[in-house]
């Protein structure tokens, strides 16, 4: 009899292996399937925010083509927000529409404009080095944005040693006038 019982067990757990092994794979697929569905809808997503993103950009530029400035504000402030979800905080395409939206801002928004050339400025430099002619704009936008002439004085000395680097009488030139203008306004 104690066979019997011993054999009966071993059917029983044979037959649990068997239903656990089914229950296992059946799972595993079920996951499976989850992955791939979530996965497709991500991709969908990321295509919906990037379309989204396109749609703005183009309105941003047909707005400052129109001279409508106070729209062109708005769409650039969009597009740089959704560039940060599309493309990262750390993406030099971020930093492009942050650039672009800093220009629009800077005559009536100084400051806010001084922090996000601060954030160009840090992405650029990470992208294409300190002593880089890419740098030169920002660097010339920081100055005429910064709340200190000290610090404004340093950005446009940065400025004009890259110009002279990368000999460009011009824009050498033209740091020098946005420094004079600085050093003679009211901060």
């Amino acid at each position: 009899m104690t066979d019997l019982i011993i054999f009966k067990n071993i059917d029983e757990i044979s037959k649990l292996k068997a239903l656990n092994l089914r229950s296992v794979i059946w799972l595993s697929v079920t996951a499976l399937i989850a992955i791939v569905v979530v996965s497709l809808l991500m991709i969908k997503y990321k295509e919906h925010q990037l379309a989204h993103l396109t749609e703005v950009y183009q309105a941003y530029h047909e707005a400052h083509d129109n001279l409508d400035m106070p729209l062109a504000i708005e769409l650039a402030q969009q597009a740089y927000e959704l560039g940060l979800v599309e493309y990262g905080e750390y993406s030099l395409d971020s930093a492009m529409l942050a650039f672009n939206w800093a220009n629009l801002i800077k005559p009536q928004a100084p400051e806010q404009a001084f922090e996000l050339y601060q954030y160009v400025l840090e992405s650029f430099s990470r992208t294409y080095g300190r002593e880089r002619i890419e740098l030169h704009s920002t660097l010339v936008n920081l100055g005429d944005t910064s709340p200190s002439r000290e610090q404004a004085s340093n950005y446009f000395q940065q400025a004009i040693t890259i110009a002279e680097h990368y000999n460009k009488p011009s824009l050498i030139s033209e740091t020098e006038q946005h420094y004079q203008r600085k050093m003679h306004s009211a901060i």
